[in-house]
């Protein structure tokens, strides 16, 4: 990988392929775990979580679970 490159990876927002799993960290903390992607857009990510409900949640508030 290119100096240039790596430069602008840093810089990208991540993208999340459908059904993989994710938990929500906002401002530090743990607010939800378990969730399944749904979608990704410019507005962020449709997140459907396991006790019910689908949120649309900013990529940067996400945390994959692997």
């Amino acid at each position: 990988m290119s100096i240039p490159s790596f430069i602008k990876a840093l810089f990208e927002e991540p993208t999340f392929e459908h059904g993989e799993r994710v938990n929500r960290v906002h401002r530090g903390s743990l607010q939800r775990t378990d969730g399944y992607v749904v979608a990704q857009s410019d507005d962020g990510v449709l997140v459907e979580w396991p006790n019910g409900g689908v949120t649309v949640v900013p990529v940067a508030e996400l945390a994959l679970i692997g």
